[in-house]
């Protein structure tokens, strides 16, 4: 078969052809059933997104919906935090997403905020990251949320990051610990040894990303995964903090 960019099929790539990377999306405004009583409000305006370029969940959801892609309980983390602290004209929510994809939550944290937020996206996929980066410079948000390429491990000192075409699955694959990637690819951390242990540079753990960004206390951590023993360590050294929202792909 014939094959074209990141190995699609020219068929695909045609059908993607007319795929819009931009679209406009809004929160709806509605009382949460949250263990907190808050009631997150209404985008006043359409807010624009970059998006991926061909047909994927996320991406399809925010053109065709026009709606964040975002947890309730990540919307009644922030309103939980406004309560605690809107009348603080200091005070910043601190907010870290693992595995973020499109950084929907944090725009929408940009703008609910206006400008008390400060946040970081790690996500793998060079795609989606390049996506992030310019939907936060399009809304304004640069020094408020970074978009970091970072492939999140508990152990990065001991695993090798593999991928394998979606077709091409092997009975010993651990699918559940698989991390999937754009359209055609599904990777994942594995156990290494000698000269493969270590050697990935965007192989990271959260305590160490936390540490490097210079974060002394985080108010939402959110992780769009769940297979992967994130906080070991994280809980017991990082301070306070008010939610942790988890949303598994």
């Amino acid at each position: 078969m014939i094959k074209g960019l990141r190995d699609w099929p020219v068929v695909q790539l045609l059908a993607d052809l007319e795929v819009s990377d931009l679209a406009e999306v809004q929160a709806m405004g509605r009382q949460l059933p949250s263990q907190h009583m808050v009631r997150f409000l209404p985008s006043p305006q359409a807010i624009p997104n970059i998006v991926l370029p061909y047909r994927e969940p996320l991406s399809d959801h925010d053109r065709e919906i026009g709606r964040f892609h975002c947890t309730t309980d990540f919307f009644a983390e922030v309103e939980f935090w406004l309560q605690h602290e809107g009348r603080n004209p200091s005070a910043r929510l601190i907010a870290v997403e693992v595995a973020c994809w499109l950084p929907d939550c944090l725009l929408w944290a940009g703008h609910r905020l206006h400008g008390r937020l400060t946040a970081a996206c790690l996500e793998a996929d060079d795609l989606a990251v390049t996506a992030g980066r310019r939907s936060v410079k399009l809304n304004g948000f640069e020094g408020q949320v970074q978009v970091l390429q970072r492939r999140i491990t508990s152990s990065p000192e001991s695993v090798e990051w593999y991928c394998r075409d979606h077709g091409d699955v092997h009975s010993e694959d651990n699918i559940e610990n698989n991390v999937h990637l754009s359209n055609d690819r599904r990777c994942w951390f594995r156990e290494a040894s000698g000269v493969n242990a270590g050697s990935d540079p965007l192989a990271r753990s959260v305590d160490d990303e936390v540490s490097r960004l210079g974060y002394d206390k985080i108010d939402i951590l959110k992780l769009s995964f769940s297979s992967v023993d994130l906080l070991r360590t994280f809980l017991e050294g990082l301070g306070e903090y008010f939610g942790i929202v988890r949303r598994p792909n």
